[in-house]
């Protein structure tokens, strides 16, 4: 039987084996064919859109979205449309064109196997987008730079630089960067052995990836999460995890992420003794490699497929495989791979009996393992050498800045020492100078300065006499004023109680709703009247003051409101004992009653409660008044105090709006002043101090 009939004899063993993961598989591609086509197509309008597009930014643009687009299949193609771009974008001096170019390459370099090529792109890429805070492609740039570091065995330098984009990604709300890193320091931690943490990070990830539908993403993460179950050798879970990761894989159409699945299920199923499924899986992984041009990924799949070839005794095969990644040794530049290669062929002949050849193969594999330790002992070497040169170059540059420094300080101290110097002797004689001038001044000045004074105070008192004068007439008007303006306001009163007797209010209800509002018009008219001239003999009456006991004050308040307390259930709570102060009873009653009464009134509560509070200082009391009502925007603190200002509908709240203005030229004539606490909604509290 030939190779080919062998081959198609297995895979028809294989679908009898497993036709419902078959099936399930191709449920998937039928559901996720449509993805290729579309990127297809979009490479395709992209790629008519250039030919018609002038050497511009935008050419840059379509250029770099070509290479993203060709990244998760053609690394090759993905680097060429990268330097055209980055090309262009010298000519044009685009900075972000350029950073993005410098990215792009990185990633195709790191892929096929030239790391040094991929850290200074990928470094041009970070200088470039850190000069312009372009925090998008920096974010990634730093993914790149943490993925070489940690190949390098950098572990603690990779694990900084993942956590200075993650802090970025945060900073700049992107969920591309939140979920991409989150999944390398899942990585991480994976690579300790702490496959729990891990796990965690990799879900944490996932959660950002489906928010945006990040397929490619959401593939590495299930990736991982079954690798770290493979590891703890749960099989079953293992193989859950890697389907899914190859679903998300299949729905971007990433070959490279796919080959790389295929060759972990290949791990699996040979682990799971799934010999047949094993193969076919290694085989596709190469196939899926050698499709996307990854030859770092190429000799990896070619690996472990050498490996299961060699478990289930294909020796020929697996120097079949070793003869073919001998082709592509030179294309890349790590010695690792290259070494197990050599091993797997060693023992391959081995099992074919020709040992002279296997033994040729085994010296070959101990010479490059050597060279390869002492290859990582002597980089090690120069790394160090490298750090203790920069500590001590470092060391010496602080050494000299200092004395430079030191020496700088002392010329700019001389410098300053002689301005002064100059500057004190050009003092002392301006000075001298201008004392002469100022005393003969003084002297001119005092003579005009007496006859000004003399002057002025006969002024003064000419004027404060015609101000108390004016003061006693103003007073006289209010009085006169009010009394004339009030007993109209009676009259009106009076006829419209006589009118509502006489008018039958089922024939003209509109009649007597007009009369109501006649009758409250007059009663707030009159209110105003009274308590402007209040508020204008508050200032003109020269009051005697005696020993006030505040307690009684707000008993004989409670006495006189009784009525209002008992219909809106209020309560009077004074929290501490109030003191006796020197005061007139009658305003202290008046500024007390105003802001009970005002915390009752505007209170829409059940149960309106009032608080009196105060504290002694050295120099005054202080006093609360706080009230459970409607509150007072923060707006409106001052804006109370002013005369007949009103905040709420007089139709819902009765008031002239002079109380408070009372209120405060009460406190104001004590020595004190008055201030309000509140938020609308939740209470005010009017605080007042009196002087001792």
């Amino acid at each position: 039987m030939n190779q080919y009939s062998q081959k198609n004899t297995l895979i028809h063993s294989v679908y009898i084996y497993s036709t419902k993961k078959v099936i399930q598989q191709l449920l998937w591609i039928f559901l996720f064919a449509s993805y290729p086509l579309l990127v297809t197509a979009q490479i395709d309008s992209l790629q008519q859109e250039l030919q018609n597009l002038p050497e511009s930014i935008e050419r840059v643009n379509t250029l770099n979205k070509l290479s993203l687009l060709y990244r998760k299949n053609d690394f090759v193609l993905s680097a060429e449309y990268a330097e055209q771009a980055l090309a262009l974008a010298n000519q044009l001096d685009y900075i972000k064109g350029k950073a993005t170019a410098y990215y792009y390459l990185s990633v195709s370099s790191s892929a096929q196997g030239n790391q040094k090529l991929s850290r200074e792109q990928n470094k041009q890429a970070i200088l470039l987008a850190s000069s312009i805070q372009a925090n998008d492609i920096l974010i990634r740039a730093y993914n790149v730079l943490a993925i070489n570091q940690g190949k390098e065995g950098k572990i603690k330098a990779s694990t900084e630089t993942y956590l200075k984009g993650l802090k970025l990604a945060e900073k700049e709300n992107d969920d591309w960067g939140l979920s991409i890193l989150a999944t390398n320091l899942g990585d991480i931690f994976a690579s300790n052995n702490d496959f729990s943490k891990a796990r965690s990070y990799y879900e944490q990830s996932a959660q950002v990836a489906r928010r945006i539908k990040n397929y490619s993403t959401l593939s590495w993460n299930n990736r991982q999460i079954a690798e770290s179950y493979f590891n703890e050798n749960n099989l079953e879970k293992a193989t859950f995890y890697f389907d899914e990761a190859l679903k998300f894989s299949e729905k971007v159409g990433g070959k490279r992420s796919m080959a790389f699945i295929k060759s972990a299920l290949a791990k699996v199923y040979m682990a799971a003794g799934k010999e047949k499924l094993a193969i076919i899986n290694g085989e596709e992984s190469m196939q899926l490699m050698l499709e996307a041009g990854d030859n770092e990924g190429l000799i990896d799949a070619i690996r472990i497929l050498m490996d299961i070839y060699l478990k289930t005794n294909q020796p020929n095969k697996v120097i079949a495989l070793g003869q073919e990644a001998a082709k592509i040794r030179g294309k890349i530049n790590q010695l690792d791979p290259i070494i197990e290669l050599q091993e797997l062929m060693a023992k391959a002949h081995a099992r074919k009996y020709e040992f002279e050849k296997a033994y040729q193969l085994n010296v070959a594999f101990h010479e490059n393992k050597d060279s390869l330790n002492n290859q990582n002992r002597l980089n090690a070497a120069l790394e160090l050498e490298k750090k203790y040169q920069l500590e001590k170059k470092e060391k010496e540059n602080l050494l000299l800045k200092a004395a430079q420094q030191k020496q700088a300080a002392i010329i700019q101290n001389q410098k300053v020492l002689n301005f002064f110097l100059c500057l004190v002797a050009g003092l002392v004689s301006l000075l001298g100078f201008v004392g002469y001038k100022a005393y003969k001044e003084k002297t001119k000045n005092n003579l005009v300065l007496e006859e000004k004074v003399k002057e002025r105070t006969t002024e003064l008192l000419e004027t404060n006499q015609e101000l108390v004068q004016s003061n006693e007439e103003l007073s006289r008007f209010a009085h006169v004023a009010s009394h004339d303006l009030r007993e109209p306001l009676g009259n009106i009163t009076n006829f419209i109680r006589l009118l509502q007797n006489e008018i039958d209010e089922i024939n003209f209800p509109n009649a007597f709703i007009y009369m109501d509002i006649i009758t409250k018009s007059s009663n707030h008219m009159d209110n105003l009247i009274s308590d402007t001239l209040e508020f204008t003999q508050l200032s003109n009456k020269k009051v005697k003051h005696e020993l006030v006991d505040l307690n009684e004050i707000i008993e004989n308040i409670e006495t006189v409101i009784t009525t209002t307390l008992r219909k809106k259930q209020a309560t009077i709570e004074i929290l501490t004992t109030l003191p006796t102060i020197p005061a007139n009873p009658a305003r202290i009653f008046s500024l007390f009653k105003n802001l009970i009464e005002n915390g009752i009134k505007y209170n829409q509560s059940q149960q309106p409660k009032i608080k009196i509070d105060y504290k002694d200082t050295n120099t005054f009391y202080q006093f609360s008044v706080k009230d459970n009502g409607v509150g007072i925007q923060k707006e409106y603190h001052q804006t109370i105090f002013e005369m007949y200002k009103r905040l709420q509908n007089r139709e819902q709240y009765e008031g002239s709006g002079l109380g408070l203005s009372n209120c405060q030229k009460i406190i104001s004539m004590l020595g004190g002043k008055m201030w309000v606490e509140s938020e609308e909604g939740h209470g005010s509290t009017f605080f007042f101090t009196i002087a001792k």
